[in-house]
């Protein structure tokens, strides 16, 4: 692989492997950066009822997808988890997470459950290890009376989850602090009491973590774009500097890239347009990516791809999903 060129790596359309065209709707991914899997669970609302967890591999001489977990044979509508037990189809935007420690997949709320986009704040792991969903109940609900659905999530070193929320208390910052030994429960904190937004979709732009400095960065629109210390809960508001300042607002960016002491992101909207924002000044441009792009023709071009953005720092990989599931993956070496 060439280095910032466009590869499209052919036989990774989740389709391939039965996953319904929607699985991927309003819907993100995770990564496994041991097992290199690019992991696919979502649908939700009228788009899909498949709650199959679905993964390509990313590591193989020839990458390929693979279905981790099949669809339930028999689903119900408006419902956290399916009569079988296992967790039920939703949008999960930007809220899947890989948890090192729990070594899974975890989605963090259950926003848009298929049927009538119901809202519940259950969290759930898929045990990477076995392929199975814990028991429900296993990990702690998001807060009780406060925002109940996770929207764009992150991991820190210490292994707490951070989480944007739309509730009716406006759009926050949630914590979930890991219980020592085992990690679940866990408890959950809404953190923050500032508001990351006029509208509760604000929350759908990218929540990013920075390990060199142990603070979030919230890429939101306007005022609303800020960073926060992990140790003192301080915020200060982010001014976007540099030629793609405009577009730095947006749902897709990806993990902090060491070597580069950046982001990379993607502009909605686009044929692949490719950010990079650095961590150390917020100054963003684009990022120039030869060969033949992902195009973002198809449904739901406005949607965008969430956290279907990924980067490898092992591999020196940028991972692109940029469309419903049936689409392959595309990357671009960075080093």
């Amino acid at each position: 692989m060439a280095l910032f060129t466009w590869k499209e790596l052919p036989g990774t359309n989740p389709s391939a492997v039965g996953a319904d065209l929607g699985v991927a709707a309003f819907s993100g991914a995770a990564y496994d950066p041991t097992r290199r899997l690019f992991i696919f669970f979502g649908g939700g609302h009228n788009d899909s009822d498949d709650n199959g967890v679905y993964a390509v591999r990313v590591g193989l001489d020839t990458p390929d997808v693979v279905a981790l977990m099949a669809q339930s044979a028999s689903k119900q509508i408006d419902v956290a988890y399916y009569s079988d037990g296992k967790p039920s189809s939703r949008h999960t935007y930007g809220s899947l997470v890989y948890h090192p420690g729990a070594d899974g997949m975890m989605p963090i709320g259950a926003a848009a459950l298929w049927g009538q986009a119901l809202i519940m704040g259950n969290v759930d792991r898929f045990k990477l290890s076995t392929n199975t969903w814990d028991p429900a109940g296993r990990w702690a609900s998001l807060p009780s009376g406060a925002p109940q659905s996770g929207i764009s999530a992150v991991v820190d070193n210490a292994g707490n989850i951070f989480a944007t929320s739309n509730g009716s208390s406006g759009p926050k910052i949630m914590k979930w602090t890991p219980t020592a030994g085992t990690y679940y429960p866990g408890t959950w904190e809404v953190w923050t009491g500032t508001s990351l937004g006029a509208n509760w979709w604000d929350t759908e732009n990218a929540l990013t973590y920075d390990p060199s400095r142990n603070r979030l960065v919230y890429f939101g629109a306007g005022s609303a774009a800020a960073w926060f210390d992990i140790a003192t809960k301080a915020r200060t508001a982010i001014t976007f500097t540099g030629p793609a300042a405009g577009s730095a607002a947006g749902k897709s960016w990806s993990s902090y890239c060491p070597e580069r002491d950046s982001f990379f992101g993607y502009e909605e909207g686009t044929s692949a347009t490719m950010l990079e924002c650095r961590a150390s000044d917020f100054y963003v441009s684009t990022v120039s990516v030869a060969g033949t792009a992902p195009s973002s023709g198809g449904t739901p071009t406005p949607t965008g791809p969430y956290n279907r953005l990924k980067l490898d720092t092992n591999l020196g990989i940028v991972m692109l999903h940029n469309n419903w599931t049936n689409r392959n993956l595309f990357a671009f070496r960075y080093k």
